[in-house]
């Protein structure tokens, strides 16, 4: 099936989607031109149901996906979801989603959900001109800094890879991203009451096509939602001599919707998860946490 859908006034994208198989969208436009005008491109990954007025972890969700539309460096936001029957163009908009469109992935059969290898399938798609960004899809970014640490590391070097702490806060109100002052209450609420996540923790990576193009192929087939994959993408990443990797917990305010602790070890998914990170690199994970990252994004 062939959606066309008009991103702003000077660009117009093609998509195919194919609902049976991975989809893909091809940039028909001045794609090249684009990038040099410093826009990415977002992806996250969610349960198609969490688009329904009626889910329990909408609220959640749509605070997350309006606050990546919201920055002013998004180009495109690209949902990889389970179950395709709310992504229709109707829909988003209703829901409050203009720069987004559904691709539909496989997933995981025992556990029915997506896994990493399958997310970074899906980003090279988009990597060609632009950079990159995967984040959770529970996570609100309050300000626009991510676009000052992504020029940061751009102007020195083109292969780089930003990742950072988030701050874990309770959320349950709908965030309007229209108002600026709501927003900017939520992200003070989160600096004065707000607590750090730990060191191991890592919500997003933002790539540089160059450094995507160097690790996607190493990624395992770790299952979206639960720990490791994180520890491990960032390891492998610190093991590339050209790759510049950030830190930008100091600049960066990615906000987690809750402060409940996720009891990994509860659950099987932690637990297959566990053993895929040991089986790529031992018990060298543990050195993936932002503490040995080296590089670090400074304060404006």
């Amino acid at each position: 099936m062939l959606l066309i859908f008009s991103l702003l006034a000077h660009v117009v994208c093609r998509y195919k989607q194919d609902y049976k198989k991975n989809s893909h969208i091809e940039l028909i436009s001045n794609a090249s031109e684009l990038a040099q005008e410093n826009y990415l491109i977002v992806t996250t990954s969610v349960q198609g149901l969490e688009l329904s007025v009626d889910h329990d972890k909408h609220v959640v969700t749509l605070n997350s996906l309006r606050s990546f539309e919201n920055l002013l460096v998004t180009r495109l936001l690209v949902l990889l979801v389970d179950d395709p029957r709310l992504c229709n163009k109707k829909h988003l908009i209703h829901i409050g989603l203009y720069r987004t469109i559904c691709v539909q992935v496989e997933l995981n059969a025992a556990f029915q959900r997506p896994t990493m290898d399958v997310v970074f399938r899906n980003m090279a798609v988009y990597a060609e001109h632009f950079d990159v960004l995967f984040i959770n899809s529970d996570i609100v970014l309050t300000n626009n800094d991510l676009g000052y640490a992504r020029d940061y590391a751009k102007s020195r070097g083109s292969k780089y890879v930003i990742t950072g702490r988030r701050i874990d806060l309770d959320v349950s109100e709908k965030i309007d991203f229209s108002d600026d002052a709501q927003v900017l209450r939520v992200s003070e609420k989160a600096k004065l009451q707000g607590k750090l996540h730990g060191k191991f923790g890592l919500d997003y990576f933002l790539f540089s096509p160059e450094a995507l193009a160097l690790i996607r192929k190493e990624i395992s087939p770790f299952i979206i939602g639960v720990y490791r994959w994180d520890n491990v993408l960032l390891t492998q990443l610190m093991l590339h001599s050209d790759v510049l990797v950030y830190d930008a917990s100091d600049v960066v305010q990615p906000v987690h919707q809750g402060t409940v602790q996720h009891n990994h070890l509860a659950e099987a998914a932690s637990r297959y998860n566990q053993k895929l990170a040991e089986k790529a690199v031992g018990h060298a994970y543990l050195f993936g946490n932002t503490d040995n990252i080296r590089l670090k994004i400074p304060r404006l």
